[in-house]
């Protein structure tokens, strides 16, 4: 800090820098932020559910329709039916 006298000559005066006094009271909180944050980890896998109810039976295969034909007959096929299983011999 210089001190000006009467002849303009600056003078140093020292400064004493004495010990940190104690914290201040915290702040206001700040306005919420209109921004989301990173997302956290995920959480652990919780435990299985019960067990669903038994669903209706299946169909048991007698109505479907296959056929016994060679690779050469198939691959002459101008459409193959997406219904009907295919058995490949000979």
């Amino acid at each position: 800090m210089d001190v000006v006298t009467g002849d303009d000559t600056p003078d140093v005066i020292d400064v004493y820098t004495g010990p940190p006094g104690e914290p201040g009271p915290p702040g206001p909180a700040g306005p919420a932020s209109t921004v989301p944050g990173p997302a956290g980890p995920a959480g652990p896998t919780g435990a299985p559910g019960p067990t669903g109810p038994t669903g209706p039976a299946g169909a048991d295969g007698t109505d479907a329709q296959w056929v016994t034909m060679t690779q050469a007959a198939y691959d002459a096929l101008p459409v193959k039916d997406p219904n009907t299983l295919y058995v490949i011999v000979g």
